[in-house]
């Protein structure tokens, strides 16, 4: 028996000693870990794409989408697979007059004409993108085009592993659309034509903060593009050195780059970024961007050259698991610690992602930014002026990923696979019909003083108003001070009728409520009764 059980313990040993040495390599990312890694990829590697997938389009013609300023006419089209599944899309830009090409997660491109858009054919698979060695593009950060002397030029930033070693960088390379797009077109892009410094996956990595977004300045043929830290900041992930990688001139990790179209080399143009999401230039030459913060203190900067945006040293946001930040200011006591601040920051984080320079759009909005948001899923109109500011949000009900004016219309594209058109309201007299949803201009406008009517947000004093046919009666998740009047009707539905009852006398439906008799005719009545199930 004693003969078995030597043997048997040293294979327990070994087998234990296996699993500690694994688990160490994967954590530490030690040579072992990478030796592992090569010679995986090296006994399989990656399968080059045969085949675009076939996507699925289905178009839909909502309600009008009401702001403060400016009502507009909202369609979609909705890309999916042959499961169903909603195609996320991460990037648009513009290909000329109306149209305009959008990326897919996967790599899948299209083609949009916005103006002829009255069915979904206005939308059309055109291929799909892949690497230069054939195989899957991912980790697509921006698409971005060029016109110089009449002809367009196209590129793509992305994330790119390192063939030997454990490393990645950020790359921009060049492509083609073909000249007779067909959905099952295999697009080769070309080898990089820009490549930052690369860094070492050793210590782990943020993919979703690598920033990428791009733009082009006609005035120097440049392309800037953001470059995030990847979380290699000492918060979110050690890093390499005694600088954080944010704040070191060596490295291009958490900086904005401005990038020679013709020889692709780069020079730095600000410093102390965490995530840059999006990018915009004026047609005077403004550079805006958006950064997401930590827990709070997303921003939106204006970028100068030589400016330092502090991070990791500051940030109005506080670290996750707690409500401090640890600062270390350039100058104790000043404003952002002495770093430059940015023009407006949010608390909480509503996931900014990409903007846009609002010109020659409409009157109404023409010289404000429009920022979009994840977490938000709404669009953030931003209206400055020298000695301040103010931000208008409008819920658009999805995480979005980029924006751009194409043509006549402004069109968003989002995570869960919606190409969003919106075009403003010529007609006002139509907007405020029922087959409208303008508050400004109908009886819902009593009750925006203090309701929301526009998204699934309530106030401090009242419950949102969307959906709320057919919703149940005191259940509005983000809201606490519902009277124990209502709360006792919270089994029922609210019903035309049952709202009919509560507007014509509040206290006799639900006794205590804090809603004061809002005295309306039996004209205004009948108009709400129109207008409240269009809240959706």
């Amino acid at each position: 028996m004693r003969r078995y059980l030597l043997p048997a313990f040293a294979l327990v040993f070994v087998a234990l000693l296996s699993f500690g040495v694994g688990l160490h390599a994967g954590i530490r990312k030690t040579p072992v870990f990478e030796f592992v890694v090569k010679t995986m990829r090296t006994l399989k590697p990656q399968k080059t794409v045969e085949a675009a997938p076939k996507m699925h389009l289905n178009m839909s013609d909502r309600a009008l989408l009401d702001s403060a300023l400016l009502p507009m006419h909202q369609r979609e089209i909705k890309v999916t697979n042959d499961e169903g599944k909603p195609l996320p899309l991460l990037a648009l830009a513009p290909a000329g007059g109306d149209e305009a090409f959008i990326l897919g997660g996967n790599g899948t491109l299209f083609h949009l004409a916005t103006d002829t858009c009255a069915a979904p054919d206005c939308l059309r698979q055109v291929g799909r993108l892949v690497r230069p060695d054939g195989t899957a593009l991912d980790d697509i950060y921006d698409l971005l085009s060029v016109e110089i002397d009449g002809k367009r030029e196209w590129f793509v930033s992305y994330g790119q592993m390192g063939d030997k070693g454990f490393t990645k960088a950020l790359v921009i390379s060049r492509f083609t659309p073909p000249a007779r797009p067909g959905e099952n077109d295999i697009l080769r892009i070309e080898p990089p034509f820009f490549t930052t410094d690369s860094f070492s996956l050793r210590r782990g990595h943020s993919a979703r903060s690598a920033g990428g977004a791009m733009v082009y300045d006609p005035r120097t043929d440049e392309i800037v593009i953001t470059v995030g830290d990847y979380s290699l900041n000492g918060i979110g992930n050690v890093f390499s050195g005694s600088v954080p990688p944010p704040q070191s001139p060596d490295t291009d990790l958490g900086k904005i780059l401005r990038v020679s179209r013709t020889t692709g080399e780069s020079r730095i143009i600000s410093m102390g970024h965490r995530n840059p999401q999006g990018l915009s230039i004026s047609k005077d030459g403004e550079l805006i961007a958006t950064e997401h913060g930590p827990k709070g203190g997303d921003e939106i900067n204006l970028i100068e050259e030589g400016k330092n945006y502090g991070w990791p040293y500051t940030s109005m946001g506080t670290l996750y698991n707690g409500y401090t930040f640890p600062e270390q200011p350039a100058t104790p006591g000043a404003v952002h610690g002495g770093y430059t601040p940015p023009i407006v920051a949010f608390m909480p984080n509503p996931g900014l992602s990409a903007l846009i320079h609002v010109e020659g759009f409409h009157p109404a909005w023409d010289g404000d930014l429009m920022v979009t948001s994840l977490r938000g899923q709404s669009l953030l109109r931003v209206r400055r002026w020298e000695t301040g500011n103010y931000v208008e949000p409008i819920y658009i009900g999805d995480r979005i990923r980029d924006i751009d004016i194409i043509g006549k219309q402004m069109v968003l594209v989002t995570d869960g696979g919606k190409i969003i058109m919106l075009k403003p309201v010529e007609n006002l007299q139509m907007a405020s019909s029922d087959t409208g949803l303008i508050n400004n201009l109908t009886a819902l406008e009593g009750c925006g003083a203090c309701h929301n009517v526009i998204s699934p947000n309530s106030t401090n004093t009242a419950p949102y108003l969307l959906n709320i046919v057919g919703r149940q009666i005191a259940s509005a998740s983000d809201f606490t001070r519902y009277s124990e009047g209502l709360l006792a009707k919270g089994a029922q539905q609210w019903d035309l009728e049952s709202l009919e009852q509560f507007l014509r006398s509040p206290q006799d439906f639900a006794p205590g409520t804090a809603m004061p008799d809002p005295e309306l005719s039996d004209s205004e009545i009948a108009e709400l009764m129109t207008l409240l199930p269009l809240l959706r």
